[in-house]
């Protein structure tokens, strides 16, 4: 096979992969609000961006032209023809010399262990952030996800999450209240007791690291009233007497 086909089809496999990490990066900002998670597939896609500066171009343009099953991989092949052509001019006339002599020089078994201790350090930053350690956001979801703001309730130290929040959205909140205070937000949210079983297994296997919901005969579960119903926001609860602590599921549909 010619060695140029070879090289087309090795940046072009680079450059679809590229479009992955761009599409995740993207996924991630918008529908979970976490930049530092984000900042992992974006960490890897740097060096595919910065070697192409018309990567971003031609993705972007294809994007916004016509139906994105065609355009994009056209976008793909022009970003590699692109490539494939600049850089053979740029060969001949010699002005890789110095690219080869640095990418030879790094050819190393130190490089490899450099490259090998990001991985781990990228990996390691993603789970983090997956169980969302340390906690990212403090306080309560948005008063259109969680409207008890006029309760003027004291939740202690709150933290959330967001699961997602594109179109249908989901977030999780544990806060410190009073039976007193849980009342009253159960009232405003016309949540009512249900048994524990009613809970689904998703409920109890969240993936904050916080996420820690007691499951016993004195806990109190609520959930919304008729949530099967399709209502446009949906709540589960659990709150523990021993120490005040509710778990609150919330499911926000896009109506």
């Amino acid at each position: 096979m010619n060695k140029w086909v070879v090289r087309y089809i090795a940046v072009f496999v680079i450059n679809v992969f590229g479009m992955v990490l761009t599409a995740v990066t993207l996924w991630i900002l918008i529908s979970k609000n976490d930049p530092i998670l984000a900042a992992v597939p974006f960490l890897v896609l740097l060096p595919i961006a910065l070697l192409q500066p018309w990567f971003a171009l031609f993705l972007i343009a294809s994007a916004l032209v016509g139906p994105k099953v065609l355009t994009i991989p056209v976008g793909l092949l022009l970003t590699t023809g692109t490539t494939i052509w600049l850089w053979a001019c740029l060969d001949r006339a010699g002005k890789l010399e110095r690219v080869k002599l640095i990418m030879a020089r790094l050819k190393n078994r130190a490089t490899f262990l450099m490259i090998g201790l990001a991985a781990f350090w990228l990996c390691v930053i993603g789970v983090a952030r997956y169980v969302d350690f340390p906690p990212l956001h403090r306080g309560t979801p948005p008063n259109y996800v969680l409207p008890i703001n006029d309760l003027k309730i004291d939740m202690g130290n709150p933290r959330y999450y967001c699961v997602r929040d594109f179109f249908d959205s989901e977030w999780l909140l544990r806060a410190k209240i009073s039976e007193r205070e849980l009342q009253a937000m159960a009232d405003k949210l016309q949540m009512h007791a249900i048994p524990s079983e009613a809970l689904t297994k998703t409920f109890w296997k969240k993936c904050p690291y916080w996420w820690r919901p007691v499951r016993s005969e004195s806990v109190k579960c609520l959930s919304m009233k008729n949530p099967e119903l399709g209502l446009p926001t949906v709540y589960w609860a659990t709150w523990n007497p021993q120490d005040g602590l509710l778990h609150m599921w919330i499911i926000n549909r896009f109506d």
